[in-house]
């Protein structure tokens, strides 16, 4: 997740650079509004219809410094794991 968190900073987008990795909580939101919002893998394979929350919000991220919380985009299944595989990042903004 250190990449992602520093592409997230480095990104510039529709006019703005205030991107990051979304909270658990931002996970959650982007998931219930995906068919809103559009541009979601739905897929359901790993690692492309996964997304990732930053990984200071995973619960094993107490115990492994690398470990994030995903969510599969089509049917929204919740897993903790440790970030040696890739998954999808959606950034938000603040």
């Amino acid at each position: 997740a250190d990449e992602d968190e520093k592409y997230a900073k480095i990104l510039a987008a529709n006019g703005y650079t205030d991107w990051r990795e979304p909270t658990t909580g931002e996970l959650k939101m982007l998931f219930e509004r995906r068919a809103a919002i559009g541009g979601f893998n739905i897929g359901g394979q790993f690692s492309s219809g996964w997304y990732r929350a930053a990984s200071s919000h995973s619960p094993l991220s107490r115990i492994f410094r690398d470990a994030s919380v995903a969510k599969r985009f089509s049917d929204g299944t919740e897993a903790n794991y440790l970030n040696s595989k890739s998954t999808s990042l959606r950034c938000v903004r603040g």
